[in-house]
């Protein structure tokens, strides 16, 4: 819910109005450390952003992500769209789907409208990077 101010009551970022567009972040960066995960359930952590380091569980059968706070992965900046995703658990695995967002979904360097995940995808969401593990 917005106030007069235009900013989020969940966490006060001030809010810029529409989406605003992006570059492709380069992928060319050295590996990242890696952070030891002993769960079986498959995570997305944020590579890049400005919530680095956050690491989302996807341990339901859906999850949107967006810059909605109502999303269940809230990923915080005004280039990526208030619902821009979607995860969903299918046989073997979990798939993405762009949810026609403005700067579109990113696997692997490769702008795509749906596709299968593998482990240690890289995801990109607006400005955020993100890694999938299995």
């Amino acid at each position: 819910m917005l106030d007069s101010a235009q900013s989020c009551s969940s966490c006060g970022y001030h809010l810029q109005g529409s989406t605003q567009r992006f570059e492709a972040v380069s992928l060319e960066t050295s590996e990242p450390e890696t952070i030891q995960v002993t769960s079986t359930i498959p995570t997305l952590t944020v590579l890049q952003g400005k919530q680095k380091g956050i690491v989302y569980s996807l341990d339901g059968d859906k999850a949107v992500i967006g810059r909605s706070p109502k999303c269940e992965i809230f990923l915080n900046d005004m280039t990526v769209s208030r619902k821009h995703a979607v995860l969903e658990r299918v046989a073997g695995g979990w798939s993405i789907q762009d949810a026609d967002s403005f700067n579109g979904v990113w696997v692997n360097n490769t702008n795509v409208d749906h596709v299968m995940l593998s482990d240690r995808d890289i995801v990109q969401i607006g400005c955020f990077v993100l890694r999938y593990a299995e």
